[in-house]
């Protein structure tokens, strides 16, 4: 099961735009997650449980998540856009 949900606004008093999934896109179109390798070996999604990626982004670290074993994933960003995207394709 995936849950993604927005997130507000940092409250640091400082006006940021929030990031957008086109800003993490490399030339081409294709977003590349870094990492994956070591990430999956510390997190050991294998062992199953519920994962929080709170940068859900594009999804690529959540869908490497998934796909080890996790049980269930919820996913957090600032972008609604990615938070779409993440829902659709990790779904």
């Amino acid at each position: 099961a995936v849950i993604v949900a927005p997130i507000g606004p940092q409250g640091n008093g400082r006006s940021q735009r929030p990031a957008r999934a086109a800003d993490r896109r490399v030339a081409g179109g294709e977003h590349i997650p870094v990492l994956l390798a070591e990430v999956r070996e510390l997190l050991a999604p294998e062992r199953g449980g519920i994962f929080v990626d709170a940068t859900v982004g594009l999804g690529g670290h959540a869908r490497m998540l998934l796909e080890g074993g996790a049980d269930r994933l919820i996913g957090i960003d600032r972008d609604e856009e990615a938070l779409a995207r993440a829902g659709t394709e990790l779904a």
